[in-house]
């Protein structure tokens, strides 16, 4: 079905492009709710009308895990047939490409802080490296899923490039304390975002970028669109922000059962308890409990972004609160990955969280996380109350809010 909608968008908004020029297509890694092969395979069909020269397919894999040889091998199926390459993303790749001084790169006179007028001693300017294929070929298309994000306001768009396939360095630098510190930095937002307006900078290419943006639902999605990276990105959050968002009555607590695509792992999962604690008009009560349910077997996650987010929790809530208020310097300021710890602190500062697991996960005792087998065991232990509407079956796709 998602093969059909796919071709279905790509033939009511076709783009034109020339004959013989070289197309890149970024598509997303296994943290995103996406059937990747019905993807892939309508959209390379669709590039190959129009005679390219080349396509190479790139996988955004940001700081996360590389794809393991069983979610590749589909996709390498669907690229020989296609004619087309495929490469995943290393954020250490020694030959990244620099943008211009515009965004901080030559040198520091040339430089733009991230927020505003640069302060005396202040934080360093915004670098922007990108994969070099960005810059090899005549035409880019992302692909993406527009759901809400904690920092960007929505996934989707120009993320793809400017986190799904930067360096190191620059995915740091994006979710460093300064970003995480401002008040326009929020879930659901995407105007007045300097996490978003960020990305924008970083991902200035000088060739045209098109997207092909996925709003997800259940069983079918809720759009799928294609077009011109920023108009189709903010039609397609114009979309997302009526169908995740609703309103509720006041929950006492909240059991969140996560789909497949984040239960993988607990960085992943945590997402979950962070979007209903710290979304603006939160239906869940302040210390009401959020009780996730996920398998995680990967623990708390195998990429260098979880390994820096199992280091930061380690540290525990209360260091973890007072590095983000600048009350004590951060041991690993600037790296990708420990973001997620500062926000889940956030989070563990107005709820309690549980998790539901079948194997406990050591490294969650140091920020007060408990842990059970079942809903039944948290049920009895939390003495939770037995009301309706507390059980959401994918937050990713229905958050509830307080009517404003």
């Amino acid at each position: 079905m998602l093969h059909r909608s796919v071709s279905q968008t790509l033939a009511r908004r076709a783009a034109s492009i020339a004959p013989d020029q070289r197309l890149l297509v970024v598509i997303p890694d296994a943290t995103r709710p996406v059937d990747l092969p019905d993807v892939l395979e309508p959209l390379l069909n669709h590039l190959n009308t129009f005679k390219p020269a080349q396509i190479s397919v790139l996988v955004a894999l940001g700081l996360h895990r590389a794809l393991a040889l069983s979610e590749l091998r589909p996709l390498l199926e669907i690229c020989h047939d296609a004619g087309a390459t495929l490469t995943q993303h290393n954020p250490h790749h020694p030959r990244l490409s620099m943008l211009g001084a515009d965004v901080g790169l030559l040198s520091e006179p040339q430089a733009e802080p991230l927020i505003g007028p640069a302060p005396p001693g202040g934080d360093r300017p915004l670098p922007a490296l990108l994969h070099p294929m960005l810059f090899q070929h005549d035409r880019i298309i992302v692909v993406g899923t527009v759901e809400p994000h904690q920092y960007a306001g929505f996934s989707g768009g120009i993320k793809a490039l400017a986190i799904g396939c930067a360096g190191e360095e620059t995915i740091g630098t994006l979710h460093g304390l300064e970003l995480l510190r401002h008040p326009g930095v929020r879930l659901g937002r995407i105007d007045d975002n300097p996490f978003q307006q960020a990305l924008w900078r970083v991902a200035k290419m000088n060739v045209p970028v098109d997207a092909l943006q996925i709003v997800p639902g259940h069983p079918e999605p809720r759009a799928i669109l294609f077009g011109p990276v920023r108009p189709t990105f903010e039609e397609a959050c114009s979309i997302a922000r009526e169908a995740f968002f609703y309103t509720s009555e006041p929950l006492p607590w909240l059991h969140l059962k996560l789909p497949p695509s984040k239960s993988d792992n607990f960085y992943q999962a945590s997402r979950a308890a962070t979007y209903a604690a710290l979304v603006e008009h939160s239906a869940l009560t302040p210390g009401g409990w959020i009780v996730l349910e996920a398998t995680c077997p990967e623990g708390l996650g195998r990429g260098d972004g979880e390994r820096a987010f199992a280091r930061a929790l380690a540290r525990g809530r209360d260091t973890l609160l007072a590095e983000l208020r600048g009350e004590r310097p951060s041991p690993e300021p600037g790296v990708g990955g420990q973001q997620r710890a500062y926000v889940l602190a956030m989070a563990l500062e107005r709820n309690p969280i549980a998790l539901i697991t079948p194997q406990p996960l050591q490294e969650l005792d140091a920020v007060g996380i408990r842990q059970f087998r079942s809903l039944q065991e948290a049920h009895r232990a939390l003495n939770l109350p037995l009301v309706t509407g507390v059980s959401l079956p994918d937050i990713f796709t229905g958050l509830p809010i307080l009517e404003h």
